[in-house]
Formats: structure tokens, sequence, C-alpha cells
């Protein structure tokens, strides 16, 4: 679960069902959380901290990123790259996948694990740590 605490005091406010959460943000007045063992992406409305919406992730979701209307979603058992729009930030909608695999077919290895955006340069970095590298991606 996911604990929402006052951040004045640190007194636990409520607690989110999300099996297995490994990482949260904020946008547009909605908490992301991904699911690791339900490979899904669980929207909160955070006015009224319920469930907005739940939608599936490639396999094993480790981090995601918000930038001009889209989430970006690192799937670390599937070499790839969720892209959803956030037209409507509680209902998010997959646009596309990008593999980061280094040839067509390539099976497993580059296991992106993080993400970052640079707003001023337009630019995504996702490390793959299966491969010990960086792709950066031009948005």
């Amino acid at each position: 679960s996911v604990a929402i605490l006052d951040a004045a005091t640190g007194q636990l406010e409520r607690r989110l069902a999300v099996a297995n959460p490994v990482f949260a943000t904020y946008g547009s007045a909605h908490l992301y959380v991904l699911s690791a063992s339900a490979n899904a992406l669980v929207v909160f409305d955070t006015t009224t901290w319920q469930e907005a919406g739940r939608v599936e992730t490639s396999p094993g979701p480790t981090q995601m990123a918000i930038h001009t209307g889209r989430l970006y979603v690192a799937a670390a058992n599937a070499n790839s790259l969720d892209v959803f729009s956030l037209a409507r930030p509680g209902a998010p909608q997959r646009e596309f996948r990008i593999h980061l695999a280094p040839a067509t077919g390539w099976p497993v290895g580059m296991s992106p694990s993080a993400l970052h955006v640079d707003a001023a340069t337009n630019r995504l970095y996702v490390v793959c740590s299966g491969a010990n590298a960086v792709a950066v991606i031009h948005l």
C-alpha cells in the first residue's frame, strides 16, 4: 500500500491500496503509482483519494516521468518504455511503446530502471542497468 502522511506532523492520514508499489509521481491533481506485481499504473484523484483509473504497463515497471502531457514508464522486464497520453489525467491512454534493445528482436539485457527528463533540452534519459548504458530519447 501507499501511505499518505501529513507533511507537518508526519502522522498517517490514509493508505491507498496498491499491490507492491515501486514508484509514485504527481501531476494534474493525480497521484500516479506503479505496481510491480500487477504490471499496472494506478491513478488516484488527490482531491478525493479515490482510485480514478488503472492501466496495464509492460512487465516490470520501475520508474516514470511526466513531460508535456505524457507519462513515460520504464519497464525493466520488457526492455521498453511505455508512453501514455495524459490528455485525460485520470485516465491515461497508452500511445505507443519504445523498444530500447540495440537491435530488432533483441530479447533481454537492457533493463530500463530509471528516468530523467531534461525539460530545457527536451530529452529523456533512460538508465539501462542491464546494459550499463544510458539511452537518450529526443522528445
